[in-house]
C-alpha cells in the first residue's frame, strides 16, 4: 500500500484538472500565486488551460514563449524524503522516450527541503508530449520540439505538493534563469514556515 501511495504521489509530471484565477497587482506578482506561495513574476497570467496533472490543481499560469507553470497536490507519501522523491521522479522520467534528465537535487526553502528534477524531452514548449505508444506524439499532429521541464516536489506531512514549469529548450538562455528564480523562491507550505519563524 505504501508503494502504491508513493507511485501515485510521484506520478507528478503529466495530467490536469482545475484552475486558478487572480490579478496582477502593482507589485508585479499574481495574488493567487502569492497565496499559493509561488513568486510568479509580471508577464505570467493565470489560466484554466495547461499541462494535465495527476492530482488536484492549485494554480496554473502561462508565461513568455509559450511557457507554462502549474501547482498541484497529491497524496502524502510514507516516510517523506525529498532526496528519495527526486530520485524516484528522475528514474521515472528517464524511461520516457528521448528524454534526458539533466539534474536531480534538493533545495532548502522556507518550509524545508524539496526535490528538484530537470529534464529535456519532446513536447510543444508548454508540456511534454504523450508517449504511451513508445513514441512522443502531440495531439495537434505537429512535430514535437525539445521542451525543458523543471519539477519541484515537496513531500509534506499531509500531502505532496508539486510545482512544474515547462518552456521551449531553445529559449533556455532567456527563460531558464526566470523559471529557476520562481522555483527556488517557492514556499510550498507557508503555514509551516510562518510557524517556524514565530518566537
Amino acid at each position: 500500500m505504501q508503494s502504491v501511495r508513493r507511485l501515485l504521489s510521484i506520478a507528478g509530471s503529466g495530467l490536469l484538472v482545475s484552475l486558478a484565477t487572480g490579478c496582477l497587482p502593482r507589485s508585479g506578482y499574481s495574488t493567487t500565486a502569492l497565496v499559493a506561495g509561488v513568486p510568479v513574476p509580471e508577464g505570467w497570467s493565470p489560466t484554466a488551460m495547461g499541462p494535465e496533472v495527476p492530482g488536484v490543481r492549485l494554480g496554473s499560469w502561462t508565461g513568455p514563449e509559450g511557457a507554462s507553470l502549474v501547482l498541484y497536490r497529491t497524496l502524502a507519501i510514507p516516510d517523506p524524503d525529498p532526496v528519495a522523491l527526486g530520485l524516484e521522479l528522475a528514474n521515472r522520467l528517464t524511461n520516457l522516450p528521448e528524454a534526458r534528465v539533466l539534474r536531480t537535487e534538493t533545495h532548502n526553502g522556507p518550509a524545508g527541503a524539496f526535490a528538484l528534477v530537470e529534464v529535456v524531452a519532446p513536447g510543444d514548449g508548454s508540456r511534454l508530449a504523450p508517449s504511451g505508444l513508445g513514441q512522443p506524439r502531440l495531439d495537434s499532429g505537429t512535430p514535437p520540439i525539445p521542451t525543458r521541464q523543471l519539477t519541484a516536489g515537496y513531500p509534506g506531512p499531509t500531502q505532496t505538493v508539486w510545482l512544474v514549469a515547462h518552456y521551449p529548450d531553445a529559449v533556455h538562455a532567456r527563460l531558464g534563469p526566470v523559471v529557476e528564480q520562481i522555483v527556488r523562491g517557492w514556499n510550498p507550505d507557508p503555514s509551516r514556515s510562518a510557524a517556524t519563524a514565530a518566537p
